[in-house]
C-alpha cells in the first residue's frame, strides 16, 4: 500500500478528512456541553455577532466585532462556570473555531490542513509534556496539581487573560478619557474591578503598582506613542 507515495498521501488520514470528521464531532459535543449547562451554544452567539455587526461598514469592522463577541462569550462562560469547566472549554474551542474558519474564508483544503496540524500538535504536546502519564495516575484534577508549577503557570495565565479582557473593555470606552492611555491612570480606575474579579476566581489580588506594571505593555500596544523625529 505504501509503495506508491501519491496513493499513500491520498488516504483520508493524510489529507485531513479523518481530522475533519473529528472536528465535526468535537463541534457537536462542545455545543451539547453548553446546552446542558444552560449556556448559549455556537449558533446563539453567531446570531448575537450577526446582530452586532449589522451596522458595520467594512469587513475589518465586522471581523473585529465578531471576534470580540465570541471572545467575550468565552470569557463570561469561564467566569461563570470556572475556566477549567467543560462549558468554558467548549466555549473556548468554539470561539477559536469561529476565528479560524473566518480567516480561511471557506477554503476547505486549508481548513483540513489546520485540523491536521491541531491533531498533530495535540499528540506532540501530550507525549512531549508527559500528560499521558499524569492522566494515567489521576493527576489531571486541580487538587492533584495544586502543589506543582503547572497550577502556578495556569493561574498566572488566567490572571493575564482576565486583565487583557478587562483592559480591552476599559480602553474601548471613550468615557474613560486619558486614563485609557496611562498605565498608572488605568490601574487606579480599574483597581477595584480587577481585584473583585480575581477574588471571585480565587486568585491573588494585585497591588496597585503591580497592576500598573502589568497594564503598561497593554497600554503601549493599544496606544503606541509616535516616535520622536531626530533633528537634522
Amino acid at each position: 500500500m505504501f509503495s506508491d507515495f501519491e496513493e499513500t498521501l491520498s488516504l483520508a488520514n493524510h489529507t485531513g478528512y479523518a481530522e475533519a470528521e473529528t472536528y465535526a464531532s468535537l463541534f457537536e459535543v462542545a455545543n451539547q456541553w453548553l446546552r446542558e449547562t444552560g449556556e448559549k451554544d455556537f449558533f446563539g452567539v453567531a446570531d448575537d455577532a450577526d446582530e452586532a455587526t449589522a451596522s458595520a461598514k467594512t469587513w475589518k469592522q465586522k471581523h473585529k466585532i465578531d471576534r470580540l463577541t465570541f471572545q467575550r462569550w468565552w470569557f463570561e462562560t469561564g467566569m461563570k462556570n470556572g475556566f477549567l469547566s467543560p462549558p468554558a472549554a467548549a466555549a473556548k474551542f468554539l470561539a477559536a473555531s469561529d476565528f479560524v474558519h473566518r480567516l480561511t474564508k471557506g477554503n476547505q483544503q486549508l481548513q483540513r490542513a489546520i485540523y491536521q496540524f491541531a491533531d498533530a500538535w495535540h499528540w506532540m504536546r501530550f507525549e512531549g509534556s508527559d500528560e499521558h502519564e499524569l492522566a494515567a495516575v489521576g493527576l489531571k484534577s486541580i487538587q492533584g496539581r495544586a502543589q506543582g508549577p503547572a497550577v502556578k503557570q495556569e493561574r498566572a495565565e488566567l490572571k493575564k487573560k482576565l486583565l487583557n479582557e478587562l483592559y480591552d473593555g476599559f480602553a474601548s470606552d471613550e468615557r474613560n478619557g486619558a486614563a485609557r492611555k496611562s498605565a498608572k491612570g488605568a490601574a487606579g480606575a480599574m483597581f477595584s474591578q480587577v481585584n473583585k474579579k480575581l477574588k471571585e476566581l480565587g486568585l491573588n489580588a494585585f497591588a496597585e503598582k503591580t497592576l500598573a506594571d502589568e497594564l503598561r505593555p497593554l497600554v503601549k500596544a493599544r496606544f503606541p506613542r509616535p516616535k520622536k523625529q531626530r533633528a537634522t
